[in-house]
């Protein structure tokens, strides 16, 4: 029933972002254009395609009380309106992510963020249910009228919960039914895209975040959308990694953000900590996995020790040593790897890389965290050979523009400078 999902909702965005592109204006049909939910102030402020992109019910910044220095992401962020909005508040000290499944809209943030003149934002192209960030790494949550939307609400509070630094805090817009509609009820009142027919209860809602770990929840409906059915304010929290510290003061992140800004590491007479090691899976370890492989050793440096296998060992693909040796890395002595090597070794992330290892990847001892990438498999392009090469550097670049915010951002979780190249 996932995939369905998606690709229904994909769809529909997809367009939205198209018809804002090409004609500058609200999508006919859309749930709702969300410019009436933000000032003027805000509007004047924002390249007027974000502004027309927006699809919410609501201004979740209003509620989220964004600080200076602080790191938010924002699931579903459609054409950036609200990532924009979030890097202002936080100021060159912070940073704020923007997470969304759909090219066209990523490719609209993207445009949207160069005219704006953000250099404090970054665009992770990634489903909100698994989300492509580390643990604990993230001070703020916010989502402006997505959650309804995605195919595995539990899936999503899980992520969000896992993502979220101790005192981290939740703050989103989103359609919410009464108690007393069923799901059938619910569906015939409007569709799926249009943010009605996936809407959780107010109890199914205030449940899904307690079973995931958080509290402090509240959720405040602000108007009708249809019968039964009103856009609402919902706010939690993570708990205090440790009893009796001040709520959402920064935690343990912002205490090494400080080591960092202090010097951090570069102390003489602190050793060198061992590297972070990374294991990428996929199902053959012939492409994706390889060129994440390649591509995070190269960045990563000295902080990372890399590998990739995959459920079951093949070949690397000519493709993909081609496609790194066009950008320096020479990958030809590779070899293809099955994950039964790494079985008994520890690594502080996994991250899988398609969706056939995602459901079979292996637990793994010790403190992992695991992630997961939606990559698009370069293998299955058919057509000519530059088709296929074409597709081969597409997937290459994905990696490469995941892996920036990832190093950043396990860099510091780890309590290391990030790299001046890297942390941009």
């Amino acid at each position: 029933m996932t995939a369905p999902i998606h690709d229904l909702v994909r769809e529909h965005y997809a367009k939205s972002a198209l018809a804002v592109r090409d004609a500058s204006g609200c999508v006919e049909n859309a749930a709702c254009c969300g410019m009436p939910n933000y000032s003027t102030e805000e509007l004047a402020s924002l390249p007027e395609a974000a502004a027309l992109a927006s699809l919410g019910c609501g201004n979740p910044l209003m509620v989220a009380d964004l600080r200076e220095g602080e790191r938010v992401l924002d699931l579903g962020s459609g054409g950036g309106i609200d990532v924009l909005l979030s890097a202002r508040r936080v100021g060159p000290t912070g940073r704020a992510f923007g997470l969304d499944m759909t090219d066209e809209m990523l490719a609209l943030a993207q445009r949207n963020t160069i005219e704006a003149g953000a250099t404090n934002v970054e665009f992770l192209k990634g489903e909100i249910e698994a989300i492509p960030l580390p643990a604990n790494s993230i001070d703020v949550v916010i989502s402006n009228c997505v959650i309804n939307l995605a195919a595995d609400k539990t899936a999503v509070f899980r992520e969000i919960a896992r993502v979220l630094r101790p005192g981290g805090r939740l703050g989103v817009s989103d359609i919410v039914a009464d108690d007393a509609l069923t799901a059938a009820e619910r569906a015939e009142r409007g569709s799926y895209v249009g943010c009605i027919a996936g809407a959780l209860s107010f109890r199914e809602y205030e449940a899904g975040l307690r079973d995931a770990g958080l509290e402090d929840i509240s959720i405040t409906p602000t108007h009708e959308e249809t019968a039964g059915m009103s856009s609402a304010i919902i706010r939690a929290r993570k708990a205090e990694l440790t009893p009796g510290a001040q709520p959402s003061t920064g935690g343990e992140l912002i205490d090494l953000e400080m080591t960092i800004a202090a010097g951090g590491r570069a102390r003489r007479n602190e050793p060198v900590p061992d590297p972070i090691r990374v294991l990428f899976v996929c199902t053959h370890n012939s492409a994706r996995s390889q060129l994440a492989e390649a591509l995070l050793t190269r960045y990563g440096g000295a902080d990372f020790e890399v590998r990739s296998a995959g459920t079951e060992a093949t070949r690397v693909n000519p493709l993909a040593i081609r496609v790194l040796a066009e950008i320096g890395i020479d990958w030809s002595s590779a070899r293809s790897k099955a994950i039964t090597e790494f079985l008994d070794e520890r690594f502080d992330y996994v991250i899988t890389v398609c969706d056939r290892a995602r459901e079979s990847c292996p637990v793994f001892p010790g403190p992992t965290n695991t992630l997961h990438w939606g990559l698009d498999d370069p293998s299955d392009v058919d057509g000519t050979d530059e088709e296929k090469l074409a597709a081969f550097r597409r997937t290459e670049q994905d990696v490469a523009g995941r892996l920036r915010p990832f190093v950043e951002v396990a860099l510091r979780a780890a309590g290391r400078t990030p790299r001046p190249s890297l942390a941009g």
